[in-house]
């Protein structure tokens, strides 16, 4: 499965995954930029 990400606002992000076999969104990481990605 590919991951995405997607920009909530200015520094806020969510990491999620997409599964069309079963019609699921896995949601990975939601926070701040330094959280989802573990970096500045």
């Amino acid at each position: 499965m590919k991951v995405y990400a997607y920009e909530l606002g200015h520094d806020d992000r969510i990491i999620f995954k997409v599964d069309y076999d079963i019609y699921t969104i896995v949601l990975i990481r939601a926070g701040d930029h330094k959280m989802t990605y573990g970096k500045d």
